[in-house]
């Protein structure tokens, strides 16, 4: 395929604006595109650019997080085409393309922390909520929609989502977070670290609250007790 496109790209600069040496930056434009893409890991356990990933992965990074104001996973997932939520406000079902029976509570989407399995062993659930990771610890999210299983075993039939937190050997700077909404929501977070020549420190903490409407009463009485 790139093959194919080098010589339309010999053909989109006109002949008389051509000068020497045109030809090769237009190629070189073009192949340093290629190399500026995103970076996945999801699709073959290993690192590799999109383009090249034996999958369609979907990266939501930190800069969108951020950016959009998602306070959680389900926030995130709730706004992907072919994703389904439908949350009783303490553990969403989470499916894909439709198939999402009522409690399965992502069962059959495989849902990882850096890698590993965050799954409720007993019965293969994925019980995701604010607590799993703060957003602000989120390098990015790599989302596959379609089987996994081959790759990575039971519990990837609908799909993978992988979240790929921020390397805390290189923390950017110290960040402190609040949001507030409705709902009576509030939020706030804090990452911080420092690196010596000898080693270094890194520590990060957030909270949410969030009062529920009157009409939803005894989901937040039952949450109390």
């Amino acid at each position: 395929i790139l093959l194919a496109l080098i010589p339309f790209l010999y053909m989109t600069v006109p002949a008389s604006a051509q000068q020497p040496g045109t030809e090769k930056t237009a190629v070189s434009d073009f192949f340093s595109f290629l190399n500026d893409e995103e970076i996945v890991i999801s699709a073959a356990k290993r690192e590799q650019s999109a383009t090249q990933a034996p999958a369609i992965v979907t990266v939501i990074s930190a800069e969108v997080i951020r950016n959009r104001g998602y306070r959680n996973l389900e926030e995130v997932l709730r706004e992907q085409v072919g994703f389904d939520i439908n949350s009783n406000l303490t553990w969403p079902d989470t499916g894909v393309r439709g198939i999402n029976p009522l409690s399965n509570y992502g069962e059959k989407i495989l849902m990882l922390l850096d890698g590993h399995n965050m799954a409720w062993r007993q019965f293969n659930r994925n019980y995701h909520n604010a607590s799993w990771v703060s957003m602000d610890d989120v390098e990015r999210i790599e989302i596959i929609k379609g089987p996994g299983s081959a790759l990575w075993g039971q519990g990837a039939v609908l799909g993978v989502v992988n979240i790929i937190t921020k390397d805390p050997r290189k923390p950017e700077k110290t960040e402190i977070r609040y949001q507030a909404g409705m709902g009576k929501y509030k939020a706030s977070g804090l990452r911080v670290g420092r690196t010596f020549e000898d080693g270094g420190f890194y520590l990060s903490g957030s909270r949410s609250d969030e009062d529920q409407a009157k009409n939803l009463a005894p989901i937040k009485e039952f949450q109390e007790l």
